[in-house]
C-alpha cells in the first residue's frame, strides 16, 4: 500500500481537483477536534480514488473550494461511512452541501446489522484490521507525524470495496432504492442544519436542575456561564472545565470553603487547586442574584403525543418484522411531522418531507389508516 499524498500547496491541489472531477466516486472522511478545542473544526479531509488516497489539510493555507465542487456535483458519488458528522462538519466550515452520497453505515444498518462501526465491517466483510489509536488524537496540531497521516486515510481506504460489497447485498435483498433513498434524506438534512451558539439556559435540561432551591438555581445559572468563559478563554471544550454534574454537586453544596469542596463535593486536590477559587467566588457573589425563571414549555400538544406513540408503537412492531432497527423503518422526524399533520389520505404524505417515495408507496397506507383508527369520525376512503 503506497503511502497517502499529502497536499501542500495550491498547484497540487487544483491538479488533484481537475482529476477528481473526472472520478465518478470518491471516498471521503474528515478528522475534527471536537475534543480537544472550544469550537471545533474540521482539521482533515480524507479523499480516497480507487487508487491514491489525499489528504487535504484545511489548516493550511489552501484554497479549497474547487472540493465543495465537487462534493455538489452529482454526478460523482460520495462514499461516507457515517456521514452526519462529516456532512454538518463541512457544511458549518465551509458550507459545502455534498449530493449524491453512499453512507456505508447507514447501508449495513439497513442489512440490519446490529454492530455498524468501520472497523467491524471491514473486519466482517475482508478480515482486515484497521487501528483505533489516534481515535482522540488532536487533528489541530501541526505537524501531524507520517504515523497519524496513515491511520487518517484508512478512513477512506477502503470504502470502494465496501461499497461494491454493501451495494450487492442491498439489492439482492430488495432494499437498496429504501437505503438510498434514506441517503437522499441524510444530505438534505445535512445541509438543513442549523448551528446554535451557546445556550445560556443550556442548564435546565441537566438532570437534577429543576429540584433546585431558588438561591442554589442562581448558583447554577452562574456556574455555568462562569464555565463558559473560562472554556472560551482556554480554547477547550466545557467538559474538559469541569463536568455537568461537578456544577450541580457545587450548586446544591453551596461551598464556602475548600475543605467543603473536598468533603461535600467530592473534588480532588487537583481540582481545587486549579477550580477552587472561582468556583468559590462565583457561590458567594451569586447566592444573592434573583433566581433565574424556567423557560416556558412549549411542548406538542396531548393529541399529537398520542399520535406520535401510535406511530412510534407501530414502527417498533414494524422494524421487529424485518429484523432492522426501528428509524430505518421511518426517521424520528417523520414520526412526529406525522404526529403533527395528522394526515387523512395517502396523498397528504407529500407534505411529510422526511417521508421519501419510497417509504410512501411501502408504508403509505398502514400510516393513513393507523391514524384514520384514532379519528373520532373516521372519513372514508379517497377514490
Amino acid at each position: 500500500m503506497n503511502p497517502p499524498i499529502l497536499i501542500q500547496t495550491q498547484i497540487q491541489a487544483d491538479a488533484l481537483f481537475a482529476q477528481l472531477y473526472q472520478e465518478p466516486s470518491i471516498g471521503v472522511d474528515t478528522e475534527a477536534n471536537s475534543i480537544h478545542a472550544y469550537r471545533e473544526k474540521v482539521c482533515l479531509i480524507q479523499v480516497s480514488t480507487a487508487q491514491a488516497d489525499y489528504i487535504l489539510d484545511p489548516l493550511g493555507n489552501l484554497d479549497l473550494t474547487g472540493f465543495g465542487d465537487i462534493l455538489e456535483n452529482p454526478q460523482i458519488e460520495k462514499i461516507f461511512h457515517a456521514a452526519e458528522y462529516d456532512l454538518i462538519g463541512l457544511y458549518r466550515d465551509f458550507g459545502w452541501c455534498a449530493y449524491n452520497i453512499f453512507d456505508t453505515m447507514l447501508a449495513v444498518r439497513a442489512l440490519g446489522w446490529e454492530q455498524t462501526g468501520l472497523a467491524n465491517a471491514l473486519q466482517t466483510l475482508f478480515g482486515i484490521s484497521i487501528s483505533k489509536k489516534y481515535q482522540r488524537a488532536d487533528w489541530g496540531k501541526r505537524p501531524l507525524s507520517p504515523e497519524m497521516l496513515d491511520y487518517a486515510r484508512m478512513d477512506s481506504h477502503y470504502l470502494h470495496p465496501l461499497r461494491e460489497n454493501l451495494y450487492a447485498q442491498l439489492t439482492a435483498l430488495g432494499r437498496w432504492q429504501e437505503a438510498k433513498e434514506e441517503f437522499e434524506r441524510l444530505a438534505q438534512a445535512c445541509s438543513k442544519h442549523t448551528f446554535t451558539p451557546f445556550d445560556p439556559d443550556g442548564f435546565w435540561v441537566i438532570q437534577g436542575v429543576r429540584r433546585l432551591p431558588g438561591a442554589n438555581l442562581s448558583v447554577m445559572q452562574s456556574l455555568w456561564l462562569t464555565r463558559e468563559d473560562r472554556a472560551r478563554v482556554a480554547d477547550v471544550p466545557a467538559f474538559k472545565i469541569l463536568r455537568d454534574e461537578d456544577l450541580l454537586a457545587v450548586a446544591r453544596i453551596m461551598p464556602t470553603s475548600a475543605d467543603d469542596l473536598t468533603r461535600l463535593c467530592h473534588f480532588s486536590n487537583g481540582q481545587i487547586s486549579q477550580h477552587g477559587e472561582w468556583l468559590l467566588d462565583t457561590v458567594e457573589q451569586a447566592a444573592h442574584h434573583t433566581p433565574p425563571k424556567e423557560p416556558g414549555a412549549s411542548g406538542p400538544t396531548e393529541a399529537v403525543r398520542s399520535r406520535y406513540e401510535l406511530l412510534r408503537q407501530w414502527r417498533k412492531e414494524r422494524a421487529l418484522q424485518r429484523g432492522i432497527a426501528s428509524d430505518m423503518i421511518l426517521p424520528r422526524e417523520a414520526l412526529w411531522e406525522l404526529a403533527n399533520v395528522n394526515p387523512l389520505f395517502v396523498a397528504d404524505l407529500e407534505k411529510i418531507h422526511n417521508l421519501g417515495a419510497w417509504r410512501r408507496q411501502q408504508y403509505g397506507q398502514e400510516l393513513v389508516d393507523l391514524l384514520l383508527s384514532q379519528q373520532p369520525n373516521p372519513l372514508p376512503a379517497k377514490e
